[in-house]
């Protein structure tokens, strides 16, 4: 059960059954501190996560490394930015880089040209060749 799932869960408990807060931290393994404590939004959350997707949708193929780079050189360090942070909303919005297409494999020219058991390897053929006449 992720952290965020056992607090909601701790506060159930105590809203609903009318559960000590202790008793019920105790029951859901939350330590006390961390059930009191919030997650905090930055006051520029909005303004990172737009720019974030923005990036996202320009520059296709770049992770969320390259995308906190060009955050940090595109924003002249006015907005609080590190890896860590972009990451984290990487995450959270499911964004992924699409994985590269492999180049698909061409068949040799000798072998188009002739039909007949033979052997490729780089730009030499061997073994019998017949014409397809």
């Amino acid at each position: 059960m992720s952290p965020a799932r056992r607090r909601l869960a701790v506060q159930l408990a105590v809203e609903k059954y009318k559960m000590s807060e202790r008793m019920a931290c105790r029951i859901f393994k939350v330590s006390r501190a961390h059930w009191k404590e919030h997650p905090r939004k930055l006051p520029d959350e909005n303004e990172v996560i737009a720019r974030i997707l923005a990036l996202v949708s320009e520059y296709g193929r770049y992770g969320y490394r390259t995308i906190a780079e060009l955050l940090r050189q595109d924003l002249d360090n006015l907005l609080h930015i590190n890896t860590r942070r972009v990451g984290l909303i990487w995450k959270r919005f499911g964004l992924i880089v699409p994985r590269r297409q492999q180049k698909r494999k061409r068949l040799k020219q000798a072998c188009l040209l002739y039909h007949s058991v033979c052997c490729c390897r780089g730009k030499h053929v061997y073994g019998i060749m017949q014409s397809r006449d």
